[in-house]
């Protein structure tokens, strides 16, 4: 019965790999990224634990994402299929998919619109956080259930988790170490669809955890980390071609060839 848990871990490692090493990351860089994911504590809580949906869905949700990413780069119709063949997937694993398939939006959107994407994406955002805001204190009946959207906020227990806790080893402290030094490169190309597709994650995840009445939709979302678990992996591999934009040397502009200059005998 376990089965499936480690080989799901297992497929995920190789992808990973070899999605960076596809995005021309060097094999120790690639190797080094694949390595953090699966040394998570909380990946081999999953694995041991079998029974629970959450690796899976991380797993597809990021090769749908990265997948996308490819698509991004080379517009190749085979990237666009399997990526929304992945991202149908994810609610078929939990109902909380929906909300990580619709994350996708954002990088589909950045790629379509190259010179406005992210602000575009950043206003869309903004909104649904705010609106979500304003209704904070309504509740309402849908699918069946009574959504209280009662915001409660619990960022200290949402930092604990995140930082203290011996869930995520120094992962956090990286992202964040990696978004203060490098967010200008995430908000140009190439990395900016996988950005806001990573930004969208992440605030999903926080409207996840704020709200109660969206974790009973959720079913067993019993803590944020299992939510964090989702997304983690993808921001794992945006780190990785980050510090890859960050430490590689722009290259030289080309040289002008020369200009052969008639002379009169």
């Amino acid at each position: 019965m376990n089965w499936p848990w480690l080989l799901t871990l297992l497929a995920l490692t190789l992808a990973i790999y070899g999605v960076l090493r596809d995005q021309c990351l060097g094999q120790l860089a690639a190797l080094t990224s694949a390595y953090l994911v699966a040394s998570m504590p909380l990946v081999g809580v999953h694995v041991a634990l079998a029974g629970y949906a959450d690796l899976l869905l991380a797993a597809v949700y990021a090769l749908a994402a990265l997948t996308l990413y490819r698509w991004t780069r080379i517009r190749d119709r085979r990237d666009a299929w399997l990526a929304a063949a992945l991202a149908v997937c994810c609610p078929l694993i939990k109902t909380l998919g929906v909300g990580w398939a619709l994350t996708l939006l954002a990088g589909i959107a950045v790629a379509l619109m190259p010179s406005r994407g992210v602000k575009v994406v950043a206003i869309a955002l903004a909104v649904v956080g705010l609106g979500l805001l304003s209704i904070g204190q309504l509740g309402f009946t849908g699918l069946s259930r009574q959504l209280a959207l009662a915001f409660q906020s619990s960022w200290s227990s949402l930092a604990q988790n995140e930082l203290l806790f011996a869930n995520w080893h120094l992962f956090w402290y990286a992202a964040i170490a990696l978004v203060v030094f490098g967010g200008r490169r995430l908000v140009r190309a190439p990395l900016a669809p996988l950005a806001m597709i990573a930004a969208a994650g992440v605030g999903l995840l926080i409207v996840v955890f704020a709200y109660p009445g969206l974790v009973a939709l959720a079913g067993d979302y019993t803590t944020v980390n299992r939510a964090t678990l989702h997304v983690a992996p993808l921001l794992v591999c945006l780190g990785a071609l980050l510090w890859r934009e960050l430490t590689t040397a722009p290259a030289p502009p080309p040289e002008a060839a020369p200009v052969a200059v008639a002379v009169d005998a």
